[in-house]
């Protein structure tokens, strides 16, 4: 602001002084009292400047993107000396894989027919009582064989029974139960070398009368004495229960078992269990041979069991047992068992 008035003397006296012959002269005092004035420090009065009142200024500024949260999963840490580095639980995770199932290794028994639970495996062993049919068990062990099961008898009394696995129902493994030994029966006295059994069934009523042989297997008993067995050993080979609605009793017959030639003249014996009556049966030259025990009425319910009898030179392998029923319309049920033997000299 100072040198504007000292530039307005400056051209104002130069004007004038051009016209001068001095002009020369007069230009170098400018000069050097403007170098003066310009080093000389001037007191300056600061003037005042307007107060600027803030105007609000809208600026748009954009909002700042969604964050993405990402999960980072460290690796664990090696702990190093005795300091231990917590570790995070993983979340359970569920396994497609099926669980295996445990087998089922249990072994049990449903009664089919009615039968005798004898105290050991065998029927030389004492009846015990009988099963009831439908009646089911849990099998506790097996002979040696398996032919026989130990089983609890009666339930839930803790004691022990055998039955017959032929005339039972088993399911589960039986190879898994564990072997019983059990003391042998004793020994039972051999028959007479000439005695020959003679039936004691009780007499048939007049009023009932059997079917005639045609329609009927079975042969009213004979008093007529026969031969002796032929020594050796004899096998039940085939044994199958049959229906008839008229009498009761057992058919079969007796062959070579290695060249399955006919055997005459053995006997078949069949007895009622729990002290009944006793049956006999002879192979005829064919080899057949037919025991009548009674009209499906007389009989009724009950168990028998059959083998092959004679002097001591003959031994019955197998002892078959079975029960009988009045429903001959059942295809369960046994009216006429047949028992196909073998013989082994």
């Amino acid at each position: 602001m100072i040198l504007l008035p000292l530039l307005h003397f400056y051209v104002t006296f130069t004007t004038i002084m051009l016209k001068k012959k001095w002009t020369l002269l007069l230009y170098l005092i400018i000069l050097a009292s403007l170098a003066c004035v310009t080093n000389t420090p001037l007191a300056q009065v600061p003037t005042p400047r307007p107060t600027r009142t803030a105007v609000a200024t809208f600026t748009h500024t954009p909002l700042p993107p969604t964050a993405t949260i990402v999960t980072t999963v460290e690796p664990t840490a090696t702990p190093s000396g005795d300091t231990a580095t917590p570790m995070v639980a993983d979340a359970p995770v569920e396994s497609s894989v099926p669980p295996t199932d445990t087998p089922d290794t249990t072994v049990r028994i449903t009664i089919t027919q009615g039968i005798n639970v004898r105290a050991g495996p065998g029927t030389a062993y004492d009846t015990l009582g009988s099963a009831t049919v439908g009646s089911t068990s849990i099998a506790m062990g097996r002979n040696a064989d398996g032919s026989w099961l130990q089983i609890e008898y009666p339930e839930n009394s803790g004691a022990r029974g055998w039955v017959f696995t032929e005339l039972i129902e088993v399911s589960g493994p039986q190879e898994t139960l564990p072997i019983v030994n059990v003391d042998a029966p004793p020994t039972a006295t051999p028959l007479p070398p000439t005695a020959t059994p003679v039936p004691t069934a009780t007499p048939i009523p007049p009023t009932a009368t059997p079917l005639p042989a045609s329609n009927s297997p079975l042969a009213p008993p004979t008093n007529t004495p026969q031969p002796g067995t032929p020594g050796g050993r004899y096998e039940a080979l085939e044994t199958e229960g049959e229906n008839n609605c008229s009498d009761m009793g057992v058919v079969g017959w007796v062959k070579d078992k290695g060249n399955d030639q006919p055997i005459a003249n053995v006997i078949v014996e069949v007895r009622e269990d729990d002290g009944g009556g006793t049956f006999t049966g002879v192979s005829d030259a064919s080899g057949n041979y037919s025991i009548f025990i009674g009209p499906i009425d007389d009989v009724g319910s009950k168990t028998f069991e059959a083998k092959v009898v004679g002097d001591p030179a003959v031994t019955s392998e197998d002892t078959v047992e079975w029960s009988t029923s009045r429903d001959c319309h059942d295809g369960n049920a046994i009216q006429v068992m047949r028992i196909n033997w073998g013989y082994k000299n």
